[in-house]
């Protein structure tokens, strides 16, 4: 047997589906299963720059809340184009894994929090908050990685949504 023939054994395959999703293998928690959805987006640096050289502060401001501002803004102008990039990529990526039904141009309500450490995180706001509960999202795990180079900025969201089954028992006790 292949070493990969062995990790990909039903026992392997059962483990990462109960971290992906334990509901689906918890008896206490019976008829929800869960849909894993991952949005990847890459811009270029010179169109976040011409846009930003074009447009100014409104567009900063109409896609940027005003901590994303102050944070892109507190350094040199390359610098600067290549956060408010990532940033973007980000904004995509979510809506990516919010799928809405039309067009999005509610861009403030995506925020990407930077923490101390460095780290960030995706905050949901408004419309893209509404959204994501409507489709049962756990925005509390959403995870973020961002990237940029000298021409490209990248974003990968990963996100979690749990699929309710209606009319199907999901406990103890009455039924849903």
């Amino acid at each position: 047997m292949s070493p990969d023939a062995h990790f990909w054994n039903a026992e392997s395959y059962q483990m990462a589906h109960r971290f992906v999703c334990p509901e689906v293998f918890d008896s206490t928690i019976r008829g929800v299963a869960c849909d894993l959805r991952v949005g990847l987006d890459v811009v270029t640096i010179a169109e976040i720059a011409n846009a930003i050289d074009r447009f100014g502060d409104r567009y900063i401001r109409r896609v940027f809340t005003v901590r994303e501002r102050a944070y892109c803004l507190a350094t040199n102008r390359k610098a600067s184009a290549a956060r408010f990039a990532a940033r973007f990529a980000a904004k995509e990526a979510t809506v990516k894994v919010l799928r809405p039904a039309r067009p999005w141009f509610e861009w403030r309500a995506i925020e990407v929090q930077r923490h101390r450490s460095g780290w960030c995180e995706i905050r949901l706001h408004d419309s893209a908050a509404e959204l994501a509960a409507r489709q049962h999202l756990d925005t509390t795990t959403m995870a973020l990685s961002m990237t940029h180079g000298d021409t490209r900025a990248a974003a990968v969201v990963l996100a979690r949504a749990d699929i309710v089954r209606p009319g199907v028992h999901r406990g103890r006790g009455t039924p849903d």
